[in-house]
């Protein structure tokens, strides 16, 4: 039988979470249902989900009650990476691996330049369009930054709504960005482009100090000038903050500053994770119960002004069976042609190549090639995480975490969990209490 780690699991994916005045928080993540109870209610719902009908008579639950409480409904618990016909939902391009930046902790780290041919590009788009079963069609960019391939960028851009038009689909696009853009591609940007999520990590003094540009120079008074401007053009943007241990304490003030600076209705926050360049400098991510604690702190602000704070792993009254679409039919083609299922894997040197990418554009065929056992090991992985987690409340909600980071190497903070583990438990905690109002 397996230990239940947190003594939180009451069974059919039920939890019981402590709270303060000997009161517990019930969740059943699968169902949406959260409510508070005493220690005697917690005892008895307890035996009732393990069949004990005096239980069930006590707490007056009926079979419809209970079965509703224990059906615990969800399509797929891990479906296919890929179907036999490979119908992809998005596509997304990392079109370069070369950067106008230099950040001190970018994830990518140092690879051979490399920058996609606008001949791949156009195979791939016709292909993924024309199997596209929806009336809309997404297409993202994401990697080092659009604005180093500016032209292939556009390019591309063009074609595929020259493309869509033709055969009266919706095109829908986004940009993962550093912000660093002219006047000029600031305007095609708003124009052209359906949403972005731009890297800012706060206080001028607090972004400068990691995110530099390819001379060395600052590159903050460029990100927020073109911040201004997409405001000006009512771009749709969100805001990335990256925190390290040397920055957790200026995160509320840093919050601050972007809510007052910006139009950003939304700031992604989150802890450095060691990996590429981060190792290479010896950097430090945040302590993740000091991490909870800052980002509580900002959140507090950034409520009052209206803008939301998110954190990838904490998501209340989201069910998914894995983290993100990497168990989806995930279209990912890196600048020299590989197929990859995560955006942070985009080279085949890279440690992590053997689960994400998982094909390649040949050549030769005028197709996508893919590897059967790239995707089942990585199936395999993420079914095993899922049962690992089997007695965590967050389990159904973050979706036993990104694959890419608890499938590369690197140590905790604590040895019973993952630093990520903590702050996604504690940190959907305190999302599940805060609708509830306790009196002292």
């Amino acid at each position: 039988m397996k230990k239940d780690r947190f003594r939180e699991c009451l069974g059919h994916n039920i939890f019981a979470l402590s709270v303060k005045n000997n009161l517990t928080l019930i969740y059943a993540p699968l169902i949406g249902l959260a409510f508070i109870v005493n220690e005697s209610y917690k005892n008895f719902l307890s035996k009732a989900i393990k069949g004990d009908k005096k239980a069930q008579l006590k707490l007056e639950l009926d079979d419809d009650t209970l079965f509703k409480l224990l059906a615990n409904p969800i399509k797929k618990n891990t479906p296919s990476l890929l179907e036999k016909e490979f119908n992809p939902t998005n596509l997304t391009f990392f079109l370069t691996n070369f950067c106008s930046m230099s950040c001190r902790y970018c994830y990518i780290g140092k690879f051979e330049r490399k920058t996609m041919s606008k001949f791949v590009a156009e195979k791939i788009i016709q292909k993924s369009i024309y199997s596209e079963k929806s009336n809309c069609f997404k297409l993202n960019f994401h990697g080092c930054d659009v604005g180093t391939c500016w032209s292939l960028f556009t390019h591309i851009v063009n074609f595929t709504k020259k493309l869509c038009d033709s055969i009266g689909l919706h095109l829908q696009t986004s940009i993962g960005s550093n912000g660093i853009y002219n006047q000029k591609q600031i305007e095609y940007i708003a124009h052209n482009i359906s949403s972005a999520t731009i890297s800012l990590d706060g206080l001028p003094r607090v972004h400068n100090k990691y995110r530099i540009l390819k001379n060395g120079k600052p590159s903050f008074q460029k990100v927020l000038q073109s911040l201004t401007h997409f405001d000006r053009l009512n771009f749709n943007y969100s805001i990335r903050m990256t925190v390290l241990d040397d920055t957790i304490d200026d995160l509320h003030e840093s919050v601050s500053f972007i809510c007052d600076n910006t139009k950003a209705k939304k700031i992604k926050i989150e802890p450095l994770f060691m990996r590429g360049n981060s190792e290479k400098h010896n950097l430090s991510a945040p302590e993740p119960y000091r991490f909870v604690d800052k980002f509580i702190e900002a959140e507090q602000i950034a409520l009052k002004k209206k803008v939301k704070l998110t954190y990838s792993g904490a998501r209340k009254g989201f069910v998914a069976p894995s983290f993100c679409g990497v168990t989806q039919p995930t279209l990912g083609v890196t600048a020299d042609g590989y197929v990859t299922s995560c955006y942070e894997v985009l080279d085949k040197t890279d440690p992590l190549a053997d689960y994400f990418i998982y094909g390649k554009y040949d050549f030769a065929t005028d197709s996508l090639t893919l590897n059967d056992s790239v995707i089942n090991r990585l199936k395999k992985a993420i079914n095993n995480r899922k049962e690992s987690c089997w007695d965590c409340f967050c389990r159904w909600n973050c979706g036993g975490d990104c694959p890419a980071k608890y499938l590369y190497p690197r140590s905790s903070t604590y040895e019973h969990l993952p630093d990520r583990c903590i702050i996604t438990r504690e940190l959907t905690r305190h999302q599940l209490l805060s609708s509830f109002v306790f009196k002292e």
